[in-house]
């Protein structure tokens, strides 16, 4: 498995992830053993990254995540990526940003990820011919970046 530097991060990350969303619906669906042969495979592959989100099987996946990664010893873990989606008409955002990811990482048990992510708008309303940047959704409008440099600050 071929690895590349992660941005400007210092990590170094294999060039395919596993993600634990609804396409073949893996850590969602699948029984335990299987959750668990697949992370075993994917590691073994030399793998280093699960990517998943809270909205994932109504947060299934990230449960599943959860307990497989406790079995694991942390130093075989591979990195963590979770997502949330904003409510643009409940409206507080940080509120928003700051329940989401504290229910992300009980269900993940874990207190941090290596990556968190938001997505907000609808996916109709993307144009297909240029790419979607979270950083950018995110801070766009009435989206602030106060309550992720609050949640960076806290750790």
């Amino acid at each position: 498995m071929k690895h590349r530097p992660f941005g400007r991060t210092g990590l170094e990350v294999s060039e395919l992830i596993l993600g634990g969303g609804a396409v073949g619906g893996l850590l969602i669906d699948a029984n335990d053993d299987i959750r668990r042969q697949a992370v075993h495979m994917f590691l073994d592959a030399g793998m280093t990254w699960i990517d998943t989100a809270a909205n994932y099987g109504q947060g299934r996946s990230e449960q599943a995540i959860g307990w497989l990664m406790a079995e694991l010893p942390a130093e075989d873990r591979p990195h963590i990526s979770t997502k949330l989606v904003f409510d643009r008409a409940a409206g507080d955002f940080s509120g928003q940003a700051e329940r989401a990811l504290t229910d992300s990482l009980n269900r993940l048990r874990m207190d941090s990820v290596t990556l968190y992510r938001c997505i907000t708008g609808s996916r109709r309303r993307r144009s297909r011919s240029r790419a979607h940047s979270p950083l950018t959704t995110c801070s766009a409008k009435a989206v602030s970046l106060t309550p992720w440099k609050r949640l960076l600050r806290a750790g």
